[in-house]
């Protein structure tokens, strides 16, 4: 019974501190998570998978292009092709193919 007591203790206690980080983040709790869930599900569901895959394809273009006109800037000579290679920084890790 006194384990049973104890580890009671220590759920409501790890439930305060829950709580209290989720405050700290200006939010009320659990059921402020709660809330923010179901109103940004509402929200998404407002948008189609058509258009994010629309969304997605758009920004995979201009990725690409990105990387084409970096590739170009480095490959470019003669001293303002050099001059224009130090304006621009190059493509993180990330973003390359």
């Amino acid at each position: 019974m006194d384990e049973m007591v104890h580890q009671t203790d220590q759920l409501i206690n790890f439930t305060r501190e829950v709580n209290r980080r989720i405050a700290d983040s200006g939010i009320s709790g659990v059921e402020g998570i709660v809330a923010l869930y179901d109103q940004l599900r509402g929200a998404l569901a407002k948008v189609t998978p058509q258009e994010l895959e629309w969304a997605q394809g758009e920004v995979t273009r201009v990725l690409e292009s990105l990387r084409r006109l970096s590739e170009e800037l480095a490959h470019t000579g003669g001293p303002e092709g050099r001059a224009r290679q130090g304006a621009l920084s190059p493509l993180p890790t990330s973003l390359r193919s």
